[in-house]
């Protein structure tokens, strides 16, 4: 199954063998191969995905709604089936959300087409947003004149006073209801949440009261940071964001942090490719839209799709359409022991022969080192098919 950075493996294993004998057996298949695999565990298989070198970017177009009601964000596209990703604001069970990712990883761009999106389906009767951006990025300044946006500050201490009338707003909001939402994207909250921040005690306790009650008030916080640390991201804040976005980090950690679950999102290459957790459906891997900058055409009518039922069309790439889309590669069963099956050795083949083409040499790429011993049952074996099938 190709998407939009990787090729996603399938390996559906007997019911005698356990998951988790599978996922341990797989887990240094990178340092086997050579290559840069990731194994996860899915509904019903495990999973091996493969950096695509021929990756694809999504350039941003606009996409309706799914519905009238609620007010809803794009997230990006899912990695594999390139449906688009909502998330309602308006419910419930997903008010707020975390957004963390490293620089270059695509988080800015990302936050960039939400704020599109939301130009392209409302108008400044359904909302409001407020920008609080004290790293002045260069994309977003440009988004300040657009009627919608009522506050972009850039001052910390600017942005803690507005912080403080947010509550206010809310507060009074209780009291008498407005239809009118209001949608707030801080860029970088370790300004306001870090414990060793100069900020945090003045900013503290009124973040934490919005991130409460500020869903009845239709008041939304995205909160964006480059520094996912526990100290950055106090749980008693993040508990209160279920919609949790990672992008590129530093460390695992980082991202167990974020997504309050083992998940290692430093494998990912960066540039828009990201996963979010979904209160109703869980972790889905998504890229962002690419955003080359904004335009000012907002609409007085939420655009709906006229047919929810449909078939998404697929989003614009970056690099040359396809002529056909591949076939899902299937890996059949096997627990390690005896021959090695023909899906196995074909897919190790595609892998040498990716490396082969970095002049890695096809001892190297199949971990056979001269007076070592083989890293494969049988690899005596496989070396003679792969020389058989490629050189």
């Amino acid at each position: 199954m190709q998407g939009f950075s990787k090729t996603r493996y399938r390996l559906t294993h007997s019911p005698r063998v356990r998951t988790d004998d599978v996922l341990r057996n797989l887990s240094d298949l990178d340092t086997q191969l050579g290559i840069e695999a990731q194994v996860s565990r899915q509904l019903g298989f495990v999973a091996i995905d493969v950096p695509r070198e021929d990756r694809e970017f999504v350039r941003y177009q606009p996409q309706a709604v799914p519905d009238k009601n609620g007010f809803w964000v794009l997230i990006g596209y899912e990695q594999f089936t390139r449906e688009p990703i909502w998330v309602n604001l308006a419910d419930s069970t997903s008010p707020h959300i975390l957004d963390a990712g490293v620089s270059g990883g695509g988080k800015t761009n990302k936050n960039a087409s939400i704020l599109q999106n939301i130009f392209d389906n409302y108008s400044v009767d359904d909302c409001e947003i407020w920008i609080i951006d004290t790293k002045n990025d260069e994309l977003l300044t440009t988004c300040q004149s657009h009627p919608m946006v009522t506050r972009y500050l850039t001052d910390p201490d600017r942005a803690v006073d507005a912080f403080c009338q947010l509550e206010k707003i809310m507060i009074d909001r209780q009291k008498n209801r407005q239809d009118k939402h209001i949608f707030v994207l801080v860029e970088e909250c370790a300004d306001f949440t870090s414990k060793q921040g100069r900020f945090y005690k003045d900013s503290y306790v009124v973040l934490d009261a919005i991130l409460r009650k500020g869903r009845s008030a239709k008041i939304h916080m995205m909160m964006s940071t480059q520094y996912p640390k526990n100290e950055v991201l106090p749980r008693e804040m993040t508990s209160n964001m279920p919609v949790k976005v990672c992008h590129r980090v530093v460390y695992k950690q980082n991202s167990m942090t974020v997504l309050d679950m083992d998940y290692d999102a430093s494998k990912f290459k960066g540039k828009g490719d990201g996963v979010v957790l979904l209160p109703e459906k869980g972790l889905v891997e998504f890229q962002a839209a690419l955003l080359d900058g904004f335009r000012f055409e907002p609409c007085h009518e939420p655009q709906v799709q006229t047919n929810p039922t449909s078939e998404p069309a697929e989003p614009q790439a970056q690099s040359a359409p396809r002529q056909s889309e591949p076939a899902e590669p299937e890996l059949e069963e096997w627990d390690g022991n005896g021959d090695i099956p023909p899906s196995w050795a074909r897919f190790i083949v595609r892998c040498v022969q990716s490396k082969l083409n970095k002049k890695q040499t096809l001892e190297e790429s199949i971990g056979l080192k001269k007076g070592g011993s083989p890293k494969y049952q049988k690899a005596s074996d496989l070396y003679d098919l792969i020389k058989e099938t490629i050189l």
